[in-house]
C-alpha cells in the first residue's frame, strides 16, 4: 500500500494513505509521544512497524494496526538524529544522537534492550546509515569541523557479537 509516515513538532506522529491524496478529508491514523517527533523510520523486517524518535532522547515503537506502543525506551540524553533498522539480524537496531553516541540495541516486539553505546568522536551526530551490503558497517555524520564524518564497524565490538552472537566481524559470505 502507499503509505507517507510523518512525525511533528506537536508530538504527533500521522500515517496517511496516500490512496486517497485527492480527497481534503482524508483520513490519517494518529499516535501521541512525549516530546517533539525528531525521526520516524518504517521497520523494513516487520511490514507495519516503525520507530519514533524525539528531542527528549526517547524512542518509541510501533505496529500500525495498533494505538499504544509496543515498548518505548529513554535511549539518549538528547534529541535522536537518526535510527537504522539492521536487515540481516532483524533484532539489531541503532539509534544516534546530538549527544555524541551512538547505541545498539537488542529489540523485539516487547522490549529493547542496551548491546553498546559508543562515543562517534564527531561531536553532534546527525545521521546515520547502514552499508547495504553489511548493515554491520555504518556511516555516522556530524558536526566537527575536521572530523565530520565516520565509518565504523559494529563487529569490531565485543559487546556487539556477543550479544547477537555473530562469530566473525568480516564481510558476511554471501
Amino acid at each position: 500500500a502507499e503509505y507517507l509516515l510523518t512525525g511533528c513538532s506537536d508530538n504527533t506522529v500521522k500515517l496517511f494513505d496516500c490512496r486517497q491524496s485527492n480527497d481534503e478529508n482524508a483520513q490519517y491514523k494518529k499516535w501521541l509521544v512525549e516530546g517533539e517527533v525528531e525521526k520516524v523510520k518504517w521497520n523494513p523486517n516487520e511490514k507495519y512497524h516503525f520507530a519514533v524518535g524525539t528531542n527528549g532522547g526517547k524512542v518509541y515503537y510501533f505496529d500500525s494496526c495498533t494505538t499504544e506502543p509496543l515498548w518505548s525506551v529513554d535511549a539518549h540524553e538528547q534529541e535522536i538524529t537518526d535510527m537504522a533498522f539492521n536487515t540481516t539480524t532483524k533484532n539489531a537496531f541503532t539509534t544516534a544522537s546530538v549527544d555524541n553516541y551512538l547505541k545498539v540495541w537488542n529489540m523485539n516486539e516487547s522490549a529493547c534492550n542496551l548491546v553498546h553505546s559508543q562515543h562517534c568522536k564527531v561531536a553532534k551526530v546527525y545521521c546515520l546509515d547502514a552499508c547495504p551490503e553489511n548493515n554491520w558497517i555504518v556511516g555516522i555524520g556530524g558536526d566537527k569541523r575536521k572530523r565530520n564524518f565516520v565509518v565504523t564497524n559494529l563487529l569490531d565490538n565485543e559487546e556487539v557479537k556477543k550479544g547477537f552472537e555473530v562469530a566473525d566481524a568480516g564481510m558476511e559470505a554471501e
